[in-house]
Parts: structure tokens; C-alpha cells; sequence
């Protein structure tokens, strides 16, 4: 019986990639590296899903109780925000509901409405909920859900600056 090949430590040292370099086989420019607040981080999701929960869409429809449209047709109307997995499935951060009156938050869809104007995707603009917000002050956005009119101000001013610094967001 023949043993198996191994990669000398030489060959796994050209292959390895530095990350955000270019592959070696490669011939596509590598481009800048984008900012933290352009473009979301693991660290964003993990401290999203920790904080407010990542919920399926069943999870949704349970929460918003039979009288609500299913999470599915909430996400095509842009009245909730999603982000697809890997795996395929669309997980929806929990700070859109509210839970005692079984709704989503009307804020959410005039958020959307503005950062779909401005060229972003949902992952984007769940992420802006997050993220301190120069706009608040420095405060995040999901800590002021109670006061829309900031809130939305803070996304138009911030969403158009956004697009003017990354107009391939």
C-alpha cells in the first residue's frame, strides 16, 4: 500500500493567501479593501444575533401570530430585512419586532426605503442599525427605535454619504 502524497511545506507556503490578497492563479486586480462601515463583518453578525437573535421564518410567522402576512411576503414588500445564509436560508435580526404587540416596527420599511434608494442591500442596512451612528451622536440606531424621526433622518443623512464614499455598495 502506497502512503498518501503530502505537500511539502514549500508548496502549501506558495499557495497560502494573505487575506484579501489575490490568488496566485489570480489574473484580477485586487480591490482596496473596504472600510468597516462599508461593508458589514462577521463580528456584526455574530453580535447581532447574540444581542437581538437571528430568526427563520417560521420563527417570524409564530411571533407575528396567523393575522400577519408570512415573513416571505414581509421581506418582497421591504417591511422586514433579511439576509441569506450559505446554506440558503434567510434569517431576519429580531430588533425589526415587537414582540408584546406582535408587529413589525413601521421604521424598519422607511429605513429600507431610503437605503434601497441609496444603492444598498439589506445586509447593508441591517448592519447601519448596528453601528454607531455619527448622525445620533454616535448612538446606534437600534437603541433609538423609539424615536422614528431621528432615526430616519440619521438614515438619509448617513445612507447618502455612504453612497458618495462606495457607489458599488
Amino acid at each position: 500500500m502506497v502512503p498518501p502524497r503530502r505537500a511539502s511545506t514549500d508548496a502549501k507556503a506558495r499557495l497560502q493567501v494573505s487575506p484579501g490578497g489575490a490568488k496566485p492563479w489570480s489574473r484580477r486586480p485586487v480591490p482596496a479593501a473596504p472600510t468597516p462601515a462599508a461593508r458589514p463583518s462577521g463580528t456584526v453578525w455574530w453580535s447581532i444575533a447574540e444581542e437581538f437573535g437571528l430568526l427563520q421564518g417560521p420563527a417570524v410567522d409564530a411571533l407575528l401570530g396567523p393575522s400577519s402576512p408570512p415573513a416571505g411576503c414581509l421581506a418582497a414588500d421591504r417591511r422586514i430585512l433579511g439576509v441569506a445564509t450559505r446554506a440558503g436560508r434567510v434569517l431576519y435580526p429580531g430588533f425589526q419586532f415587537d414582540s408584546a404587540a406582535r408587529s413589525v416596527r413601521p421604521l424598519i420599511a422607511g429605513v429600507a426605503r431610503i437605503g434601497r434608494t441609496s444603492g444598498c442591500r439589506d445586509r447593508r442596512i441591517l448592519a447601519w442599525f448596528c453601528l454607531a451612528s455619527g448622525s445620533l451622536g454616535g448612538e446606534r440606531p437600534v437603541d433609538r427605535l423609539e424615536e422614528a424621526y431621528a432615526v430616519l433622518a440619521a438614515a438619509e443623512a448617513d445612507f447618502r454619504w455612504d453612497r458618495r464614499v462606495d457607489p458599488l455598495n
